[in-house]
């Protein structure tokens, strides 16, 4: 399959999010689009510097064209998995989820992956923003049929609502606030939507 073809395959997921989130408030995935919604959601943290942030907008967008999906796509991802936190390493089922795309690293043998598509690479390789978020973009695009619940790597993905989680994020992205449960996921959606139009007011 093309690349073009593999980002189609997540439409089904999406195209409501996608559609409201363009057409009621069309955001440029930018650096201080970038920057804003990091400094929103960390706040209590450094916040990113702007060459980082310039680093991070070049890396999902990259990483987007290459594999056939929206960079805003592979940001929500970032957000939901991560919250943006690039040092990030999570236990999980005998294995660690990395980065800021939580990419899985099961480490066998002198500290190095044993799975694809990181076999061979330290769990510090893995961590590197752009090495992260490629790698996450390349195992979206090699779900079976697209299904984003598979991203999250558990068995009960789709009924946890992981696929609307991520839906939500979009939205945000694009302005759009919509209902979600959680007061989490309702917080961190509220943080993006007044990051967005803080910045989309700024650029007018």
């Amino acid at each position: 399959r093309g690349k073009t073809n593999r980002g189609e395959l997540i439409m089904p997921v999406f195209a409501l999010a996608l559609l409201v989130a363009v057409s009621a408030h069309p955001t440029e995935f930018t650096p201080a689009l970038v920057c804003g919604v990091q400094h929103a959601i960390r706040w209590r943290e450094e916040p990113w510097a702007e060459t980082q942030c310039q680093a991070r907008a070049r890396n999902f967008a990259a990483s987007g064209k290459r594999w056939g999906f929206e960079p805003s796509l592979l940001f929500a991802i970032a957000i939901n998995e991560s919250d943006l936190r690039a040092k990030v390493a999570r236990p999980d089922r005998g294995a660690l989820d990395l980065g800021l795309m939580a990419v899985r690293c099961r480490v066998g043998r002198g500290g190095r992956c044993t799975n694809k598509p990181v076999k061979g690479m330290t769990p510090a390789q893995v961590m590197r923003p752009a090495t992260n978020i490629e790698k996450g973009a390349e195992i979206l695009a090699t779900l079976h049929g697209g299904d984003l619940s598979g991203y999250n790597g558990g068995p009960n993905a789709r009924e946890h609502g992981y696929p609307r989680k991520v839906g939500a994020i979009l939205s945000a992205l694009g302005g759009v606030e919509v209902k979600v449960k959680g007061s989490r996921l309702r917080k961190l959606v509220r943080q993006i939507v007044a990051a967005v139009t803080t910045e989309a007011r700024q650029r007018s």
